[in-house]
């Protein structure tokens, strides 16, 4: 998506429009684990590194991840 000539991931456009400013150094992750999705209840604001644990735990196939 393009927005003030900006390219930005329609994930983020949509988190902004129902919960407000991402702060710079915020990550939004995707809680069901499909990148393609834009469903403001499956998005949360994490840090890099909740984010990044987030991905290898499901990648393992963590029963105890998101």
């Amino acid at each position: 998506m393009c927005l003030s000539g900006q390219t930005v991931a329609v994930h983020r456009v949509m988190f902004t429009h129902h919960f407000g400013y991402i702060p710079g150094r915020k990550q939004i992750d995707h809680r069901c684990r499909n990148r393609m999705c834009v469903n403001p209840a499956h998005l949360e604001m994490v840090t890099h590194k909740t984010n990044q644990r987030r991905r290898d735990e499901a990648a393992r196939g963590d029963p105890n991840g998101p």
